[in-house]
């Protein structure tokens, strides 16, 4: 017997035998279909006999149904809506949205909108809606985006071309506006809102009259002589102006209390000052979310009475009797010292060293373990006792003769010349700021060197030399200065460029013990955060400003060369074929992050003369000097 089938009837029987769920599907297409409709009908008759939560219900059924599901939207927009699970989707989020609308859930309303312009971006009227909510919520370009969007699906939308010359105008982009007014003009020459706010524009910026002319060409000659009565004019400009104040009134912050220095100054002195400033530093960058804004004003209030430092716990230190030492560090809060007998001194528990061959004794005291960062040492380093030779008879053995061969032996040792002391013998003194033979001392440790007991005579039987008391009042003047004239401030990273602009000025001058560690680890931290130094050439900006800058800069980057020198050999040098670093990396490897850059406005600055006047000379050397002294590094 013959039988006629097609050629692909096995293959189909085959993958529906072993596909059911396959098989499922296509037999049920169109009841998913026929049962998704009726939901939509269903709901769509409770719309429109008002009743808002049974249709809402019913159309959230009808989102969850498979064949809504299984709806992607294609990403070709030109396709369109042709899926019929696509269809019902874009309709139920239509009818969701404008039901949340009409019950003033605006938020809502907009998410739903936002859904079926998802599925759909070609529907003008869509974009009218969304624009439209956005503007009673205020969201101003989003309301912008929509009809701007609705005009590029039809030019010629007159809500969406009227709508948006108001929101233009709102957002103060004039350019934009006048162009869409001469559009809108074009079609209608008498179109009161455009001919009101064309006249309220040229009159806020008149340059834009001759620039827009152009795009009036094409309208007819009496858009430029019309009138508008005044009340029309009036409420025309009043509707964007309201706009426009609703709008500010959301962007309005609450007005947040300032800061306070998590570590107080104690003293009026640059170092402890710069201490606090790190300290904030670092408490505003790695303090838990949501973290303070480094432009928020620090209050230091509460150091405007200079009596404030006199109330505070006096630290003890440590004493010396002998040859009295010039404080590094002075401090405002330490009182003059009075020598005590060593008897005392014995009885208060102290420690008494005495080194033999050595005619300095040296009395140390205990600090009590509340007093912190007061760590001042008076003393002078006690060089070790030579070793005695022992004798025949301590070692109870008979001594025996050497031999000359094994004496000459021991190979001669290559003379080193120290070519950094030869060549500093022909510095001028007024360049020489460290002492070689004091180079292993670090920048913290440098000590003011003592002369001898005729230049240094205690003041009212205290260890601290007259020189260094009136040193430690104009120290304490100059802080309390810069502390009265920052109050009011621009945040953490706005004091720190002050603080290094004041102690820049006083580079020149002899620092006390720990300062320049200080300075360096403030312009580290503030140099991360600023865009650069103002350039000499474009005078952007006033020459004080860019001549403090340029002055801050020197000095820091002096300090950093020479702690890459203390530290020479230990400096990772820089390495090729490597990735991005991170600014912590790249401010430990040489030559840092900014040093070059830095440098080069440093030489451009040193070349203009009416920049720095009368000490032109001195800054060229200087940076001249600096940039020999890097490139031998």
């Amino acid at each position: 017997m013959i039988r006629i089938a097609a050629l692909n009837a096995a293959s189909t029987a085959a993958d529906e035998s072993q596909d059911p769920q396959r098989s499922n599907k296509s037999q049920t297409k169109e009841a998913q279909e026929a049962e998704a409709f009726a939901l939509y009908h269903k709901a769509l008759d409770l719309q429109k006999h008002d009743k808002f939560e049974e249709s809402a219900k019913a159309y959230h059924e009808l989102l969850k149904t498979p064949l809504l599901k299984e709806a992607l939207p294609s990403e070709d927009q030109r396709v369109g809506l042709k899926h019929p699970g696509l269809m019902l989707k874009y309709s139920t989020f239509k009818n969701l949205a404008s039901m949340s609308a009409s019950r003033d859930d605006l938020e809502t309303a907009m998410e739903f909108y936002l859904e079926a312009v998802m599925l759909d971006s070609t529907d003008v009227n869509l974009w009218y809606k969304i624009g439209t909510v956005a503007v009673r919520l205020v969201r101003v370009p989003l309301a912008r985006h929509a009809f701007e969007e609705g005009l590029h699906c039809n030019p010629d939308h007159w809500p969406c071309l009227d709508n948006l010359i108001t929101i233009l105008y709102t957002l103060s982009d004039y350019t934009c506006c006048l162009y869409f007014i001469a559009k809108a003009l074009e079609k209608d020459h008498c179109y009161t809102k455009g001919l009101v706010l064309k006249e309220k524009i040229f009159k806020e910026q008149p340059c834009l009259k001759q620039d827009t002319m152009q795009m009036f060409v094409k309208c007819n000659v009496s858009v430029h002589y019309v009138e508008v009565e005044e009340e029309e004019r009036r409420a025309i400009v009043e509707e964007a102006l309201e706009i426009r104040r609703r709008r500010q009134t959301l962007s309005l912050c609450k007005p947040q209390p300032d800061l306070i220095l998590v570590q107080p100054i104690r003293s009026l002195s640059w170092r402890h000052v710069g201490e606090s400033l790190v300290a904030m530093f670092k408490h505003q960058t790695t303090c838990e979310p949501p973290r303070p804004s480094l432009g928020r004003r620090i209050d230091l209030s509460e150091y405007r009475d200079p009596n404030y430092f006199q109330n505070l716990p006096q630290p003890s230190s440590p004493v010396s009797i002998g040859h009295p030492a010039v404080l590094s560090s002075p401090s405002s809060s330490l009182p003059p010292v009075i020598f005590p007998e060593p008897a005392a001194l014995l009885q208060t528990g102290s420690q008494l060293q005495v080194t033999m061959g050595q005619a300095t004794v040296e009395v140390t005291t205990s600090a009590p373990p509340t007093a912190t960062g007061m760590d001042i040492s008076l003393t002078d380093k006690v060089k070790k006792a030579p070793k005695r030779k022992r004798g025949m008879e301590d070692s109870g053995e008979t001594a025996k003769r050497r031999s000359a061969r094994v004496r000459n032996t021991k190979c001669k040792k290559e003379e080193k010349i120290d070519f950094q002391e030869l060549l500093f013998k022909f510095l001028p003194s007024r360049l020489r700021k460290f002492d070689p033979d004091n180079d292993d001392e670090s920048l913290g440790n440098l000590e003011t060197p003592c002369d001898g007991k005729e230049n240094i005579q205690p003041l009212h039987g205290s260890c601290l030399p007259a020189d260094t008391v009136e040193y430690m009042e104009c120290e304490q003047q100059d802080v309390h200065n810069f502390l009265l004239h920052n109050m009011t401030n621009g945040g953490i990273l706005d004091l720190m460029m002050r603080y290094l602009k004041a102690v820049g000025q006083k580079f020149m001058e002899e620092w006390p013990r720990g300062l320049a560690a200080v300075v360096l680890e403030v312009h580290q931290s503030w140099r991360k955060h600023s865009c650069g130094l103002p350039n000499p050439l474009l005078r952007d900006c006033s020459n004080q400003h860019i001549r403090e800058m340029l002055t801050m800069s020197l000095a820091c980057m002096e300090l950093q060369l020479e702690q890459w020198l203390h530290n020479k050999g230990k400096i990772i040098p820089p390495k090729r074929g490597l990735g991005a670093l991170s600014s912590d990396v790249a401010d430990e490897r040489l030559p840092g992050q900014h040093f070059q850059s830095d440098l080069l406005l440093l030489a451009l600055g040193s070349s203009q003369r009416d920049l720095f006047e009368d000490d032109w000379l001195d800054v060229m050397t200087r940076v001249y000097w600096l940039k020999a002294r890097f490139l031998a590094l």
